[in-house]
């Protein structure tokens, strides 16, 4: 086990003329990953989630807070609905307003991270772990996008780090950081309830300096903060609610669980982060496999401050590998492939720190490191991109195309709605139905290929073929499977793609016309 007191701060012994091109090469870092998000941009639509993101967030700026019905897990998620809702009053309601968040938090992490690195091991560290961070494929291709690890990945790590500084603050000074990482933390807990597994990796960090007293009893004072801010949460869930549990009982129900054999669901993880997915996409590159000699060194070599990413990074694996969603009975946590971004930080932090030994001993051996980590992340990251991107084309086309026609029932599956309704502003008038003669749209007919009942459709626009993204099984799509439609259905526009495995036909969106309003209504 890496143990040892709190390391001193390497930059205090830097050159101070060396300090601002250390900044300005941070800040050119920065650009360059802004420059990468803005050309793997995605916006709207990577998950089924965005609908409900997108759409309690308009309520929330429509409606105010009784738009936030507390009888759904979702509508905590104030950490997110609220920034978003005060975006789409600022910017508008569009795809770039939506993503702001997560597109700054991204950007900030490679800061923080850089702060971490620098004041653990050095400028050159804290540097090299922000590159690894920006050139992260998972980061610069989903840092566009409602991936709400992003945001709480990047709040981690401003406790993170407000805890490191609160233990060492002169004065007044602790009274700042103890509510900053107060903040940061209730903040990630209102995004998503498993943004507390910071705590125990805080807590790990005191247990490896429990001998110093000083410390010890920051430490104490700074977790006396924070939990006086997150139990206020459930102050305010007894207020809202009646009940102090409100939030977990209602939660727990709603959310996922991992299903399948136990062995097979511990593997998940190191497959998500050393394997090539069955789509040939590697979503974090080559940085964990650069996390496996990194950790032999510093178990080797124990550079100072290295303790901290390392019990940062083991406790955050355990917690997601095994801490369980429920006992009783025994309920595996949902398997994510983004959760495992909460270990991209302190992995980066850990692999700077041996390679800052490499550019000690050599720096040609160091620049053919970090090229090829660099490189690599964005080859991997434009075939990640591509993967996820190219297919919601057909889904983003069909989408405005009915923008632009008169407003009428419109039949499809839930990918190809939900961006329709985000694009129309979220209508309280939208007709968009969930059910043809009461039987459900969705995984009653379309998953059904219940063609018999879909021919009835009374009148409207029906939309079948084409692709809609990455996850998303081809057997969900509205494909006719070469059955003919009535006569009452009218082919409006075909968007005609190469066909493959995620575009099984063309995509068509047809007009659906009664037989007594004739032919040419429109």
């Amino acid at each position: 086990m890496i143990s040892q007191a709190p390391a001193q701060v390497p930059d205090a012994i830097t050159p101070r003329r060396e300090r601002p091109r250390a900044w300005a090469a941070l800040l050119a870092i920065v650009l360059f990953a802004a420059v990468l998000r803005c050309i793997f941009f995605i916006g709207f639509g990577v998950t089924g989630d965005d609908i409900i993101y997108a759409g309690m967030s308009r309520e929330l700026l429509r409606n105010g807070w009784k738009a936030v019905d507390l009888q759904w897990g979702v509508n905590y998620r104030l950490g997110l609905s609220v920034p978003v809702a005060l975006l789409f009053r600022v910017g508008g309601f569009n795809d770039l307003t939506y993503v702001i968040y997560p597109l700054v938090m991204s950007l900030l992490s490679v800061v923080l991270v850089f702060l971490l690195g620098r004041r653990l091991f050095g400028s050159a560290a804290g540097l090299v772990a922000a590159l690894l961070v920006a050139t992260c494929p998972f980061e610069a291709v989903f840092g566009s996008s409602m991936t709400v690890d992003i945001i709480t990945s990047c709040l981690t790590a401003v406790t993170v780090l407000a805890f490191l500084k609160a233990r060492d603050a002169a004065g007044a000074r602790w009274f700042a950081y103890a509510p900053l990482g107060a903040a940061a933390t209730l903040i990630a807990y209102m995004v998503k309830e498993p943004a507390l597994y910071v705590l125990p990796c805080l807590g790990a960090l005191t247990l490896a300096c429990i001998r110093d007293r000083r410390v010890f009893v920051r430490d104490v004072a700074f977790y006396g903060v924070v939990g006086t801010a997150v139990a206020a949460t459930f102050a305010a869930d007894y207020w809202a609610t009646g009940d102090v549990l409100n939030r977990l009982q209602v939660q727990l129900p709603q959310s996922g669980s991992a299903v399948g054999p136990l062995p097979e669901l511990l593997l998940q993880y190191p497959r998500w982060v050393w394997r090539r997915s069955p789509d040939g996409t590697m979503p974090f590159g080559y940085l964990f496999y650069a996390l496996v000699p990194a950790i032999l060194y510093v178990v080797a070599r124990r550079p100072a401050g290295v303790y901290v990413p390392v019990l940062w990074l083991s406790v955050m694996v355990l917690l997601l590998e095994f801490f369980p969603k429920q006992l009783h009975p025994l309920t595996v946590s949902p398997r994510t492939m983004r959760y495992a971004d909460a270990w991209v930080a302190p992995t980066s932090l850990i692999v700077a720190a041996a390679l800052d030994a490499v550019r000690r001993w050599h720096r040609g051996a160091f620049w053919a490191c970090i090229v090829l980590l660099a490189t690599s992340g964005l080859v991997e990251a434009r075939t990640l991109h591509r993967v996820w991107v190219e297919p919601l084309s057909d889904r983003n086309d069909a989408a405005g195309f009915l923008a632009s026609l008169p407003v009428k029932p419109v039949y499809s599956d839930f990918w190809l709605t939900a961006r329709y309704a985000f694009i129309m502003q979220y209508g309280p008038a939208l007709p968009i139905p969930s059910e043809v003669h009461g039987k459900q749209l969705q995984m009653g007919v379309i998953e059904k290929d219940d063609f018999g009942t879909l021919w009835t459709i009374p009148k409207g626009y029906v939309v079948t073929g084409g692709s809609r993204g990455a996850g998303i099984g081809m057997f969900s799509v509205l494909n006719l499977k070469s059955n003919t439609p009535p006569p009452s259905w009218r082919l409006l526009k075909e968007i005609d793609r190469p066909l493959g495995e995620r575009r099984l036909e063309p995509l068509r969106i047809w007009e659906v016309t009664p037989a007594r309003d004739g032919a040419g209504e429109r």
